[in-house]
């Protein structure tokens, strides 16, 4: 079985260190600023998505062994879609604004559709990488597919990680005891 991901009493303090070091460095106006603060902030978004990450593959496992009733046999492929579609969209935001709103795009109507699109894509594709690990833990808790309203509040707690945190840890260590051996405990 894998293991749970970093412990709540260890991850929060440390998500929020990130993210307030993040934001200090602006409020102080250094020079140097938005550099570390562009760098803290994605550190703590990359701590955020470790550990949604984590407790996906913590949870497939059981998935694995629920297989015949669960929709998406497969929940840690489907996340690495969505981030490999979530870092091209960045990519893609990044390259635009640095480069072809300017030069391609400044001044004619395709401006605002492009802009748009890139922003709902990526944050689609940001709270879908949540959604996964969400409706995975609620479908090994179950032991079977669940409702879409079912997976919504644990949606939140995941976007809401500081919360959350402790709340999905305790879930994970309750599907952790629920299996055997590594194996989902079925009887």
């Amino acid at each position: 079985m894998e293991r749970l991901p970093l412990r709540p009493l260890f991850f929060v303090p440390a998500y929020l260190l990130l993210s307030f070091t993040s934001v200090y460095p602006v409020l102080l106006d250094i020079d140097f600023a938005v550099f570390w603060s562009l760098l803290l902030g994605l550190g703590a978004f990359a701590l955020q998505f470790t550990w949604a990450y984590r407790a996906l593959v913590f949870v497939s496992t059981r998935l694995h062994y629920l297989r015949h009733s669960v929709s998406d046999p497969e929940p840690l492929w489907t996340a690495r879609r969505i981030l490999l579609m979530l870092t091209a969209f960045i990519a893609g935001v990044v390259l635009y604004k640095g480069y072809l709103q300017s030069a391609m795009f400044s001044g004619t109507l395709l401006e605002e559709p492009v802009e748009w699109f890139l922003a709902m894509g990526t944050a689609i594709l940001f709270f879908g990488f949540f959604w996964v690990p969400a409706r995975a833990v609620c479908e090994a808790e179950a032991g079977r597919k669940v409702p879409l309203h079912s997976v919504v509040g644990t949606f939140l707690l995941f976007v809401y990680i500081v919360i959350g945190a402790p709340f999905i840890y305790r879930r994970l260590k309750d599907i952790g005891n629920k299996t055997v051996g590594g194996y989902a405990d079925m009887g």
